[in-house]
């Protein structure tokens, strides 16, 4: 009987390469499209398609506005990759997207170029974020709670650059 050598995949070339398609798709998009704001709605787009395909169903990621149990809105968030599986989704008034606070887990905000101006602006759109009321109801999160029954990660804000 023969003896059978079994498959392997080198995950290392296969991220690799993932990733090159997101630096091109990216690339392309900083190339052909012109008008800064169809730029930025672009390169949304990807992100949000990619961590979308990637992150288990339980958390979707959309472009929101987040809101707390007294009414108090954030600034409008480019990607917000919230729990939709122990927390309502509150509601999607043409297009704008609002998340309750309790199930943020982290929000993105995207820029074309790194500089000091973009990241002083993504500072103060998280911010927008972590001054929000959260209540303590614990919500369960890969087996763990964080202090207070919160999950364990807090809001994060990254200017992602290309």
């Amino acid at each position: 009987m023969a003896e059978t050598t079994p498959k392997k995949i080198d995950l290392n070339k296969v991220f690799l390469g993932l990733q090159e398609q997101v630096i091109a798709a990216l690339s392309t998009d900083r190339e052909i499209i012109r008008h800064p704001t169809t730029k930025g709605t672009a390169t949304e787009l990807h992100w949000l398609r990619m961590l979308g395909d990637y992150l288990p169903k339980r958390y979707s990621v959309d472009n929101a506005f987040v809101l707390d149990c007294e009414g108090n809105l954030s600034d409008q968030i480019d990607v917000v990759i919230y729990d939709r599986q122990y927390s309502p989704f509150l509601f999607n008034q043409d297009g704008a997207k609002h998340v309750p606070a309790e199930s943020v887990y982290a929000v993105l905000e995207l820029k074309q170029e790194l500089n000091g101006a973009n990241v002083l602006y993504a500072a103060e759109k998280a911010a927008s974020v972590r001054r929000l009321r959260r209540t303590i109801a614990p919500i369960p999160h890969a087996g763990s709670l964080g202090p207070n029954g919160l999950p364990c990660c807090e809001s994060l804000s990254y200017v992602l650059h290309h």
